[in-house]
């Protein structure tokens, strides 16, 4: 909880992000990496390193927010896809076709994911299988923006 409430005072956010880094990986190990608590956390540490004009490290935490929402059901993602496109246009330059064209990629991905996962739970693995491997390959351009 104490770091959720530093994370809006500049001079606290270092030690916030440190925090929900550290909350972070205990949710993931008692919740599951999928549990909608993780993506809120990978939002406020989103949010932090934003706030501390690292644009490019908080991507990697509002893309897995964003999927962890789509995956939980929760559609509130307007304001994380707000947050991706300011970055990558206002902070790195993009143009607005690369803005777009990475945002479809995200978008595509999680569909892919969603997919495989409606149909491995309906018991159709193999499908399952293709549907995982084509949410992996739209999602590379992705990956390969966060290595870069």
């Amino acid at each position: 909880q104490e770091s959720y409430e530093l994370i809006w005072r500049q001079e606290d956010i270092p030690k916030a992000v440190f925090l929900l880094e550290q909350a972070l990986a205990i949710q993931r190990k008692c919740l599951g990496k999928h549990h909608k608590d993780v993506g809120y956390t990978c939002n406020f540490i989103g949010l932090g390193f934003w706030r501390l004009g690292a644009g490019k490290r908080a991507l990697p935490y509002f893309f897995e927010a964003r999927r962890i929402m789509c995956k939980s059901g929760n559609r509130g993602t307007k304001a994380i896809d707000q947050r991706i496109r300011c970055i990558l246009f206002l902070d790195m330059e993009f143009s607005l076709e690369d803005v777009a064209r990475y945002h479809s990629a995200l978008r595509d991905s999680i569909e892919h994911e969603l997919t495989a996962d409606r149909l491995k739970k309906d018991g159709e693995h193999e499908e399952a299988k293709k549907e995982y491997r084509l949410a992996k390959e739209a999602a590379k351009p992705l990956a390969n923006l966060v290595r870069g």
